[in-house]
């Protein structure tokens, strides 16, 4: 008998099972070191194994539930635009349940916040604008 296992012109598939066989005809222990070595060397190969698979399934069976990844996509199908939108409602609630309650009139609090997204300059003058007793 012609050992094929070590024949790199030999299909893989064909290497294997006569690789195996070769280990039966040696014994148990042969088999065993045969696994161990896959473990320690390739272990995608070893995981990935029939016997591998069913005693991964049995010993945990929640495993078989949804992963992490698919819920993480659940959770975020809606999109980023979703996100701003309920991030700015939030911050519009709270800015509107913190300064709502300063005694101000319409005009002067839209001034007021207008300024928060200008330069130094127009931000002084219109809040002396907001500020200016004369008006009120």
């Amino acid at each position: 008998m012609m050992i094929q296992f070590r024949d790199l012109d030999v299909p893989t598939c064909i290497r294997l099972a006569e690789l195996l066989a070769h280990l039966q005809g040696k014994g148990e222990e042969a088999c065993r070191e045969f696994y161990r070595a896959l473990h320690l060397h390739v272990e995608e190969v070893y995981f990935s194994l029939p016997t591998r698979l069913r005693l991964r399934d049995s010993i945990d069976p929640f495993t078989t539930a949804a992963s992490p990844t698919q819920q993480r996509y659940v959770l975020n199908d809606r999109g980023h635009m979703f996100f701003l939108s309920c991030f700015s409602v939030a911050v519009g609630v709270a800015l509107l349940h913190y300064y709502g309650e300063a005694k101000v009139t319409r005009g002067s609090r839209a001034l007021g916040m207008a300024a928060l997204g200008l330069g130094r300059r127009a931000r002084e003058v219109l809040i002396w604008y907001t500020e200016d007793p004369i008006r009120k």
